[in-house]
């Protein structure tokens, strides 16, 4: 019994300690260039994406974002979720025209240093395109 409560104390002190360590583990650069570009943010919650990228999910005037920088700091994207009806007009408008029949769902916005996405679900009863 006693092994047993000692085994389970490391582990939970294991788990808690790999659990606090993915903050301050962020590269400084990356905190930094997160710093510049989003000064608004909130809740800030940084996680490793991979071996070369840190990701931070955050809430910024009031929308759920997550950004990614590579380790140099270099911003690489953020995505964000936004309502179909704050579209760009244009594409509400080809929506409008080519796919009528088709109601717009969620809409989620990736913008990168080359451009600006938007991913959309139509739904049209048991269709769905995205």
């Amino acid at each position: 019994m006693k092994n047993l409560v000692l085994i389970v104390g490391a582990l939970a002190s294991l788990y808690i300690a790999s659990c606090g360590q993915k903050s301050k583990d962020v590269p400084a650069e990356v905190k930094i260039a997160f710093a510049e570009k989003f000064s608004q943010a909130t809740n800030v919650k940084w996680d490793k994406e991979n071996a070369t990228e840190w990701e931070a999910e955050f809430k910024m005037n009031g929308v759920e974002s997550s950004a990614n920088f590579d380790l140099s700091g270099k911003w690489m994207e953020t995505e964000y979720l936004i309502a179909s009806e704050d579209l760009p007009a244009t594409l509400i408008e080809t929506l409008a025209a080519d796919y009528a029949d088709y109601k717009p769902g969620v809409a989620e916005v990736t913008e990168t240093p080359e451009a600006k996405v938007f991913e959309l679900s139509l739904k049209n009863g048991l269709k769905k395109l995205k």
